[in-house]
């Protein structure tokens, strides 16, 4: 099939044909182009509104495109929500990113459907190359590395092909594959860091830090997977990993008869998007016998304020009137944190180590510590302070009013066997 049914657009064998001939057409001293388009977030519009929707932004991102550079083989449909262009007879590679810009710019036009109003907003990769390239697969190649790129980067924006990105696109490859394989073998496992009370040096509870096994029996810290925290089957797959895991230890300590408090466990807003996300977890608590009062789920500012915002407030209310208390993660970092105090039932409040490690002698992140903790005070919140490491900070947190710290000085993130014990 030469063309795609739904756009009318040519199809990618057409297009990489046109590629090669526009480089046996390119004049001496001239380059050729291809930028790689990916439309942003279609999925949630499918999603949302349903595939007709979807399939009026690809036909509107098709006619856009068309009327920008003509109805030819230079634009061309390449996969479910992909498109490509063929941007010709150039002198320099800022004018491959100045058509870019003006693609952008044309396709973030709304438009209106059924009363909802619609975008084309897409990340672009770009690659160039001069008139006398004798392979025109390797300019597609590029152009899709930088797609990799402009996508990984936060998306509506245009990444031109560096030959560095290609080894940071196969290093981000070989960390979702070893996310992967994580999941599927069952490696994922919780590491526990204590939470004290400051006032009385008393164990409060414990946060559950992911780790993965590598193949080797080795174990990994989760920086070594960093990117599958943006991919939201990934992040799903190691969140329920993590928690099953932590429930399941929290039975035994209870049968054990050993006091151990809570323990906290983060939640991506991958997880907290999902179907029955309270649901799942309460059951999960309800089915071995551990009270909700055990667990503690930590949420940070990434969490969605916008179009998902009612689901995820809902799934936390849920949570919340069933006994299990919510905590603001890295709180202070971003520009959501008192918009989130006020949509979320939010019990803890804690504070990001970097508000830490300069204390007592930085003024300013002393300064931040009060607003914090009086902030805590007034609305009845737990205040924990994160990443101490040294015994003038803890005495220092706790005589501010601060109520739980963590941190390597109050001890490391351990296994669950060491725990037990």
């Amino acid at each position: 099939m030469s063309h795609d049914p739904l756009t009318l657009l040519p199809t990618r064998g057409r297009f990489q044909k046109a590629v090669s001939n526009a480089l046996d057409q390119c004049d001496p001293g001239s380059y050729i182009g291809v930028l790689f388009l990916d439309i942003d977030h279609l999925k949630h519009v499918n999603d949302t509104l349903g595939h007709e929707a979807g399939d009026i932004i690809l036909r509107t991102t098709a006619h856009r495109l068309q009327l920008l550079v003509g109805y030819t083989d230079t634009v061309a449909r390449i996969g479910g929500d992909e498109f490509a262009l063929i941007v010709p007879h150039l002198i320099a590679a800022h004018d491959l990113t100045a058509m870019a810009e003006t693609v952008l710019e044309r396709l973030a036009e709304p438009f209106s459907y059924k009363g909802h109003t619609l975008d084309c907003c897409a990340s672009i990769g770009a690659s160039l190359v001069s008139a006398d390239a004798e392979d025109a697969s390797d300019l597609l190649k590029q152009a899709g590395i930088a797609l990799d790129v402009a996508k990984a980067q936060g998306r509506s924006g245009t990444v031109v092909f560096k030959p560095a990105m290609r080894t940071q696109v196969e290093h981000r490859a070989k960390m979702l594959s070893n996310a992967r394989g994580a999941i599927t073998g069952q490696r994922i496992e919780p590491y526990y860091q204590p939470k004290v009370w400051l006032g009385s040096g008393r164990l409060a509870g414990f946060e559950a830090l992911l780790r993965w096994r590598n193949p080797q029996g080795q174990m990994e810290a989760p920086v070594t997977i960093q990117a599958a925290f943006d991919d939201r089957r990934l992040a799903t797959g190691m969140g329920r990993q993590v928690l099953a895991a932590v429930i399941n230890d929290m039975r035994e300590w209870l049968e054990a008869g050993l006091e151990f408090g809570h323990v906290a466990v983060n939640a991506s807003s991958a997880e907290l998007q999902s179907s029955h996300f309270a649901e799942q977890i309460l059951e999960s608590l309800r089915s071995v016998g551990v009270p909700t009062r055990c667990l503690e789920l930590e949420v940070t500012e990434a969490v969605p304020l916008g179009q998902n915002a009612d689901g995820i407030a809902q799934a936390l209310r849920t949570l919340s009137s069933e006994g299990v208390r919510i905590a603001l993660d890295d709180f202070g970092t971003g520009y959501a944190s008192l918009l989130h105090l006020k949509q979320h039932p939010v019990d803890v409040l804690k504070i990001e180590q970097s508000f830490v490690c300069n204390l007592p002698s930085s003024s300013e992140d002393a300064a931040i510590l009060s607003a914090v903790l009086d902030l805590g005070r007034n609305l009845g919140l737990t205040t924990v302070a994160e990443g101490i490491e040294t015994a003038e900070q803890a005495e220092y947190l706790r005589a501010a009013g601060c109520d739980q710290g963590q941190g390597y000085f109050l001890g490391r993130p351990a296994p669950r066997g060491l725990w037990r014990t």
